[in-house]
């Protein structure tokens, strides 16, 4: 969601309210990507949505 932080931050809240215990680092731990360049993308752009971390 490109520029579009309010319809990014409903879709956290989405995705929060269909799976309470959803995190960052879940769904890093099921991506397809394996370069850190790319799980670090991800993870911040998702994070910038509003989606929790998770445990270290």
């Amino acid at each position: 969601m490109r520029d579009e932080p309010d319809a990014a931050a409903a879709q956290a809240r989405e995705v929060l309210k269909l799976s309470p215990g959803f995190t960052v680092k879940i769904l890093l731990l099921s991506s397809p990507l394996k370069r850190d360049v790319d799980l670090a993308h991800l993870r911040d752009a998702i994070a910038k949505a509003g989606l929790p971390i998770g445990a270290a």
